[in-house]
């Protein structure tokens, strides 16, 4: 897994350490919600094992957004970033096992050196 974020990430090996680190574990059950429509995403998830999809609701319809499988950062990125209700739903479509990073930990990151941004 650490492979993958250094994908995306490119840190050197001393900040990926750190960015490791900083990942709190966390299981979600089949059905259970990472984040509803209408709460604040205080979590970027990323996904290790199982499956989530994203959803909103319009009129009494799930409208399907996307899915999330192993090795996907999972937030509602507009909650997240303005501090704003959620505008749509997450939901485990099997056990799923996540590792989050608080946007308080993300802003100590982004302070302790800017190639965390």
């Amino acid at each position: 897994m650490k492979d993958e974020i250094n994908k995306l990430l490119k840190l050197p090996a001393d900040l990926l350490e750190v960015f490791w680190t900083s990942l709190k574990p966390a299981a979600i059950q089949k059905g259970d919600f990472f984040l509803t429509e209408g709460e604040y995403c205080r979590n970027i998830a990323l996904v290790i094992k199982g499956a989530l999809y994203s959803y909103y609701q319009k009129e009494e319809n799930e409208i399907i957004e996307g899915f999330c499988f192993e090795g996907c950062f999972l937030a509602d990125y507009p909650s997240f970033i303005n501090k704003t209700p959620a505008q749509k739903n997450f939901r485990a479509i099997e056990n799923a096992q996540l590792l989050l990073i608080s946007d308080d930990k993300l802003e100590k990151l982004y302070q302790q050196d800017p190639r965390f941004e």
